[in-house]
């Protein structure tokens, strides 16, 4: 089986996207274009995903920790060694009852044969007793299309590590205005002190339990390792208190005196001699009291740490941390290092997202001296929705939520008061975006203060996404409340869980607010660091662009979850006084705009109140 998949050389369609949720959405609409064709044979796809989601060994799957379930997988599949009634010892291969040849097979044919989202396998290989993680893996050689989360696409040793060749294939990467942060993030690392400290007791003790068996050249790579974490525990000592700084490598390198240290060469011996697993056996015998982690090596988070140092000086900075939990993490500013790849290897590469902004701001982030040759074509559409089912409109007199304004009584009353209005006009659900869950906290507890909370559920029911709470659970109790009631009110978070992903169509997104502006803190070490970089790397304002971009996207995201089909439709509110701005509104999407931004005043609403009217009518006629 094996030799006959490494033959196999079918041409791929990669689609990758950021939730699991959007990858079943997209199987949704396969099968619907399966169903509708008569070319014959369904098109053969799979769909990956972490064992977190695919596992279906129950001894495994009850972790909630996708870290822990890893570990505890590749544990069960490691040879063990036991005695027989002579006292011979043997090895015995290590097996899960789920993962066996035959049911592998069976469910990888269960997969190929037609479209299947993630439940759908599962179920599947549950009735089965069969392994559905490593069954879509198999699944991989014969399928003509692979979906695949952000993370497995876009980092190369877990791409590789999987098994994805995107030589002569077509890559397409959905939901792109995550792209550039995305890729930053993947291949950026955080090494706490605590972590460095574990890591280093563990080398110590591996080093004296085998110092007789191991070679000297072994021995050399151990000590090796102990040096560099030696040095950043010294370095960190030599610091003061609340100590916060942002270093290029090798200055971060040269003032930890670890310049010296071959840093490829120690992450060759670790993935050679794989010792961090052996050095999680020791964290699980002599650590544990130590609050270590008994499923993941603190070798594999130093690991990650040392690849991040052998990006160029320029392309990252080292963030050194020695205020509350003190750690170091490289921060990634040159994504397109990493993007580089895809586009000299594949066929073609496909961005797409109904929010992706400014082309050059893209192109400025992701496009290296060796991919300037890539030819670049773009397409826009318009929205499948009628411009009459849309109302978009800035709410007057509304105040600018700045930094210094947002917080002020003024402001958020003018909030209470625009709510309160819309309870007794929207017929549905309006969902409220807020720019931060911390300002969401804080309008609740005004609203509280001031009566309007009491008065706003004396109308409706009021839900909110706090902070820690299950997406799942608060939009049941929203989707039930506007089941049950004909309205409600969701307090959201832009940049939250609520704001991408999720399908607000029909009477669960009649009203969509958004208050504020959500620009990043400007202050903050890593957009500071960032901004300087991009203002250094480009002279056409690179980083007033990015950072204007992050803050239209996460709005346009937002506002998107409502008017999720040619029939839907629904009110659009922007409360902000800098909602008028030009250089705001060129942002917005098309449809947006093209619907013609009016202004609604709170004290007649009676426009916005016809708008559901007319749209009743037409729907009930």
């Amino acid at each position: 089986e094996e030799e006959e998949e490494e033959d196999l050389s079918i041409r791929k369609i990669f689609i990758c996207s950021r939730t699991h949720s959007q990858l079943s959405q997209f199987i949704g609409e396969l099968k619907s274009v399966n169903e509708a064709s008569d070319a014959g044979a369904p098109t053969r796809t799979t769909t990956l995903a972490s064992r977190k989601y695919l596992c279906t060994n129950p001894s495994v799957n009850k972790f909630s920790s996708t870290q822990t379930i890893n570990e505890m997988c590749l544990e069960m599949q490691k040879s063990k060694e036991s005695t027989d009634s002579k006292g011979k010892k043997k090895r015995k291969k290590g097996t899960c009852p789920y993962y066996t040849k035959a049911n592998t097979q069976m469910a990888k044919n269960f997969i190929l044969a037609s479209p299947h989202d993630i439940e759908e396998v599962v179920s599947e290989c549950n009735k089965t007793n069969s392994c559905a993680y490593y069954s879509s893996r198999k699944a991989v050689p014969l399928a003509q299309i692979v979906l695949v989360p952000y993370n497995l696409l876009l980092h190369k040793k877990t791409r590789e590590s999987v098994g994805l060749d995107i030589e002569g294939n077509v890559v397409i990467i959905d939901e792109a205005h995550n792209l550039v942060d995305t890729i930053s993030s993947l291949h950026s690392a955080t090494l706490s002190v605590k972590n460095i400290q574990i890591a280093l007791n563990a080398l110590h003790l591996y080093a004296k339990k085998y110092e007789k068996r191991l070679s000297d050249k072994n021995k050399d790579n151990v000590n090796a390792l102990i040096t560099p974490l030696s040095k950043w525990l010294s370095y960190f000592q030599s610091l003061s208190q609340q100590t916060e700084k942002v270093l290029q490598i090798d200055r971060f390198l040269n003032d930890s005196k670890t310049a010296h240290v071959q840093f490829r060469e120690l992450l060759y011996f670790c993935e050679k001699s794989n010792i961090s697993k052996k050095i999680l056996g020791f964290v699980r015998k002599y650590l544990a009291e130590d609050n270590a982690s008994t499923y993941v090596s603190p070798l594999s988070v130093v690991e990650a740490f040392m690849n991040t140092l052998t990006n160029a000086d320029d392309d990252g900075r080292v963030v050194v941390s020695n205020s509350g939990d003190a750690h170091l993490k490289f921060m990634l500013l040159n994504p397109a290092v990493y993007f580089e790849e895809l586009l000299l290897k594949a066929r073609s590469v496909v961005i797409i997202g109904g929010t992706m902004g400014s082309r050059e701001v893209l192109q400025q982030q992701l496009i290296t001296k060796n991919t300037q040759h890539v030819k670049v074509h773009e397409f826009r559409c318009s929205h499948i929705v009628d411009k009459s089912h849309i109302f978009s409109a800035v709410v007057e007199n509304s105040p600018k939520f700045t930094w210094q304004l947002k917080t002020k009584t003024k402001s958020i009353d003018f909030v209470g008061q625009l709510i309160d209005k819309l309870c007794d006009v929207v017929v549905g659900g309006t969902v409220v975006f807020f720019c931060s869950y911390a300002y969401e906290q804080l309008v609740f507890k005004r609203f509280e203060t001031t009566g309007m909370a009491a008065r706003i559920k004396k109308k409706t029911v009021l839900v909110r996404e706090e902070k820690g709470k299950a997406v799942d659970d608060c939009l049941a109790e929203y989707s039930t409340a506007v089941a049950k009631n004909g309205k409600a009110v969701l307090f959201a978070v832009i940049g939250g869980k609520l704001s991408e992903g999720i399908n607000f169509k029909d009477e669960l997104g009649r009203c969509v607010v958004v208050v504020g502006l959500p620009y990043p803190n400007k202050k903050s070490v890593e957009m500071s660091e960032k901004l300087n970089y991009l203002k250094k790397q480009s002279k056409s304002r690179a980083d007033e662009k990015y950072y204007h971009s992050l803050c239209m996207n996460a709005i346009n995201q937002s506002i998107g979850r409502a008017i999720r089909h040619k029939d839907d439709y629904a009110a659009i509110l922007f409360v902000d006084g800098r909602f008028n701005e030009q250089y705001i509104q060129r942002d917005l999407p098309n449809w947006i705009r093209h619907s013609a931004l009016a202004s609604l005043r709170m004290d007649n609403m009676k426009v916005l109140s016809n708008f559901f009217l007319q749209r009743q009518r037409k729907f009930s006629s």
